[in-house]
């Protein structure tokens, strides 16, 4: 490939993908998540997928996490939870990468980091570490999220919320104070309850298609030719 063809490449995933960006209101610096922009928010929850079916392409997703808490200003604050059909994961603020998904650590339950370059470095490497695993149940992750009371919710999956997951976080954001954002990656399965859920809840919703994903890998192969 080309170094003219790498460029055209690496341009389109920065599009497609997460870039830190400075906003108009009162200097805040806003970040993005496969494009949603976080806005005046500054505490900012991700509530990521980590089911089997996500093996073949975590890589992205993580890579697309680690730029968008990249992109978060020091004054914010931040925290990743990886839902699936075993116990949540989160960020437990230790420095090294986290043991098997049902490690005891995982008792205490999440918080919120400032978003200093420690912290974030400490993110990346527990991003890094988690392992695909087991079916899309995203509740239990929900709700440890809205306990943290944030302005911002990410929710992802490659996979189908039920119904009933609508009716949940409308009773978890009673006075719609937390805004969700909703992301389907490579299928749309029950995409109307992603779209109402981030309709009710003041967020936007988007589709990412396998053709972001390939152009992610198709750069990584061509930066390690």
């Amino acid at each position: 490939m080309g170094s003219c063809a790498k460029w055209v490449l690496g341009l389109a995933v920065v599009l497609a993908g997460v870039v830190g960006s400075v906003g108009c209101e009162g200097g805040h610096r806003s970040t993005a998540f496969f494009g949603l922009d976080s806005g005046s928010a500054t505490k900012v929850v991700y509530v990521a997928d980590r089911s089997g079916s996500m093996t073949d392409s975590i890589g992205f997703v993580n890579h697309e996490l680690k730029q968008s808490i990249e992109g978060l200003p020091e004054t914010a604050t931040f925290t990743v939870i990886f839902f699936s059909s075993g116990p949540a994961v989160w960020l437990t603020g230790a420095s090294s990468r986290p043991g098997a998904p049902s490690a005891p650590a995982q008792a205490a339950a999440p918080r919120l980091f400032p978003a200093t370059e420690r912290n974030k470095r400490m993110a990346y490497d527990f991003i890094d570490g988690v392992v695909p695993q087991g079916g899309t149940e995203p509740e239990e992750a929900v709700r440890l999220a809205f306990a943290l009371e944030p302005d911002l919710v990410y929710l992802f999956t490659d996979g189908e919320f039920a119904d009933s997951l609508v009716e949940r976080i409308r009773m978890l954001n009673p006075k719609g104070r937390t805004i969700v954002h909703t992301i389907s990656y490579l299928y749309r399965m029950n995409e109307a309850v992603k779209k109402e859920i981030a309709s009710q809840n003041g967020g936007q919703y988007r589709f990412v298609g396998v053709e972001e994903v390939e152009v992610f890998y198709r750069t990584r192969a061509g930066e390690m030719q």
